[in-house]
């Protein structure tokens, strides 16, 4: 009986983290939270647990961007509000300015800020694959830095 063949294993690369991508996701991830909550990422995901809530929303100035106005709110506002008895954040307080709960400020903030997610969701993954595409070469210049620098061998790459 003939003796089969043995594939070599194929050699992969190792898994390495773009930082373009990771600032790309970052942004749509930004733009997502603004369009349900009214706030950037960080605010939402931090305020009332790590931090107190700061203001933030006023009508399109995207630089405020705290969870302390009716309109904003974070996930510790979210979960406070599942928990019996725990709606003692902001969030309970909705019936004031015409709010009428959650609902109501999740589709103020659709209203005001959804067209412009949509766009920065679209726009955003287009804008990093062209960026990759057209410096391609400065990139793997850095990218050649950053081998012999050691800090490749994180994982990280540009």
């Amino acid at each position: 009986m003939a003796r089969r063949k043995t594939k070599t294993p194929r050699r992969r690369s190792p898994k390495t983290v773009s930082l373009i991508d990771v600032g790309a996701s970052f942004i749509v991830a930004n733009a997502g939270t603004r369009a349900f909550f009214g706030t950037g990422i960080v605010p939402f995901l931090s305020e009332g647990w790590l931090t107190d809530a700061t203001a933030g929303w006023m009508s399109r100035s995207p630089g405020n961007t705290g969870s302390g106005q009716s309109y904003t709110l974070s996930l510790a506002e979210l979960v406070k509000q599942m928990i019996p008895g725990g709606a003692d954040a902001g969030a309970s307080s909705y019936s004031f300015a015409g709010m009428s709960g959650i609902s109501a400020a999740v589709k103020r903030n659709l209203q005001e800020w959804g067209p412009q997610a949509i766009a920065t969701t679209i726009v955003t993954p287009i804008a990093a694959k062209l960026l990759k595409r057209v410096a391609r070469k400065p990139i793997a210049d850095v990218n050649k830095l950053l081998k012999w620098g050691g800090v490749q061998s994180l994982g990280v790459k540009v």
